[in-house]
């Protein structure tokens, strides 16, 4: 049965503050932890964090029956990004100016590294207006074309010194300001709303529409540069989720990735905050429920196990840093990260150097070819949640993801001293599992196997389940 012993719900700034229809207070929590003294195994699970509220609770009312031998628990701490982050996007598929930038950046763009997708060479035109199009209308755009191109290298015909992009840009500068008209009512009707406060001396109404299309081209120069740039060093996502990325970069999602996803990832540090000096529901859930836990464990032997799913490893490795501030460990079981959302800095400085607080390490997530198929929104942007995060949520190119297999064994790409430690731990243990086991490890068994083809099933995925509760069982 499903009650509040199974779930703790994060209010506003991490407190027990009511936000929405469900709500935890202080009271549930040692309501909690007086039944705890009965168990001897407890699993806590961090939902993504990503989902409204009524979403949240679903998945904590259907993992209150996926662990076997355990209490389980969820934390349930909800910002709506993923509804929030397709419904802008899709809006912004249908807008004249998106289509007009994708339109004019893959043509400039395509005609200097063609000859990686085998159907030009060098030098050449790059795709005609007919072949975007026909592409544009396919609910996966130029993937056909990104086969022979491995995403996360460099490219094989072609590379850039810093000098010859400058060049470059120059030269792209010079063919747009030929090719768009800006006396044509349909440009003008584009670039409607396109933003010209940031234009310098643009005191009249002419000075300002030339300083519009003189920032306008340079923008979108800067554009299709960058793009080359990402495919001469590897860092790009496939042609046409890289060149999405840097459209909503420059122009849409800076505002709202750094109000949303930012928003999300403070909520996974406020819940660990310090509770001196707090009562009631102002205290932080997450801190309130850390102490409790740490004195029960100091009174009776309970195991504890510990899963976080996306943005929930961000929440753990917060948790990680509040344990080591107190110098006090929940002694860990099993800490599993399920197509975990970190990135590789926070994963290096919170959980790393703490080898101390959990006694074993698994990874579930997908192989790069199930991260490129899992479509965040068809027609718009193709490839994965982490994908997305890593292109544009982060505000950074191609930065790098823990749950995301093209850091761990894109190995010539990716040298520097962060991914070397990182797969040093990661190849220890057999702590990675990639799916789909079905395809890659046909003869798996638990807890080795996971079959999540997209990002939000890993807590839905039977065999996902099955490898859990196998580590769940082990005395």
């Amino acid at each position: 049965m499903f009650t509040k012993l199974n779930y703790l719900n994060v209010g506003d700034a991490g407190t027990f503050r009511k936000t929405g229809e469900h709500h935890s207070t202080p009271e549930d929590v040692d309501a909690l932890i007086e039944h705890l003294k009965t168990q001897n195994k407890l699993v806590i699970h961090f939902h993504g964090g990503l989902n409204s509220e009524p979403v949240g609770m679903e998945i904590a009312k259907k993992l209150s029956n996926s662990y076997v031998g355990a209490h389980p628990i969820t934390i349930v701490w909800e910002t709506g990004l993923i509804e929030t982050v397709k419904d802008r996007i899709g809006d912004i598929h249908k807008t004249k100016l998106f289509k007009k930038l994708v339109q004019w950046i893959i043509k400039r763009a395509s005609k200097h590294f063609i000859e990686d997708f085998g159907i030009g060479a060098k030098g050449s035109t790059g795709l005609t207006e007919a072949e975007i199009q026909q592409e544009l209308s396919k609910e996966k755009p130029f993937e056909n074309l990104s086969h022979t191109f491995s995403l996360g290298a460099k490219s094989a015909s072609f590379s850039l010194t810093e000098m010859e992009l400058d060049n470059l840009f120059d030269e792209i500068e010079a063919e747009l300001e030929e090719e768009i008209d800006f006396s044509d009512p349909s440009v003008s009707q584009i670039l409607t709303g396109f933003d010209a406060q940031k234009i310098k001396g643009a005191n009249t109404d002419s000075i300002q529409a030339k300083g519009i299309s003189v920032k306008f081209i340079k923008d979108i120069a800067k554009l299709i540069v960058q793009v080359i740039r990402r495919f001469a060093n590897g860092t790009h996502h496939g042609l046409y989720p890289t060149v999405v990325e840097e459209i909503l970069q420059q122009y849409y999602l800076a505002d709202v990735g750094e109000w949303v996803w930012g928003g999300m990832k403070l909520a996974a540090q406020e819940m660990w905050q310090d509770n001196t000096g707090l009562s009631g529901v102002d205290q932080h859930a997450g801190t309130y429920l850390l102490e409790k836990l740490i004195h029960l464990k100091q009174l009776h032997n309970i195991q504890i196990d510990m899963i976080g799913h996306s943005a929930g490893a961000i929440a753990i490795c917060h948790l990680f840093k509040a344990m080591k501030q107190r110098q006090e460990t929940l002694d860990i079981r099993n800490l599993v990260f399920l197509a975990p959302a970190a990135r590789y800095d926070l994963f290096i400085q919170q959980i790393l150097p703490q080898p101390n607080f959990y006694r074993s390490f698994k990874m579930y997530t997908m192989s790069d070819k199930y991260e490129c198929n899992d479509t965040l929104v068809p027609y718009v942007y193709t490839r994965s949640l982490l994908y997305f995060i890593s292109g544009v949520l982060e505000g950074k190119d191609d930065m790098p993801i823990i749950g995301m297999e093209r850091y761990i064994h894109q190995v010539d790409q990716y040298k520097e001293s962060a991914f070397t430690k990182v797969r040093a731990f990661i190849n220890q243990d057999n702590r990675l599992v990639l799916s789909n086991s079905d395809d890659l490890n046909p003869e798996a068994e638990p807890p080795f196997i996971t079959t999540s083809e997209t990002h939000g099933d890993f807590d839905d995925d039977d065999s996902t389940i099955r490898s859990i509760n196998k580590l769940l069982q082990k005395d």
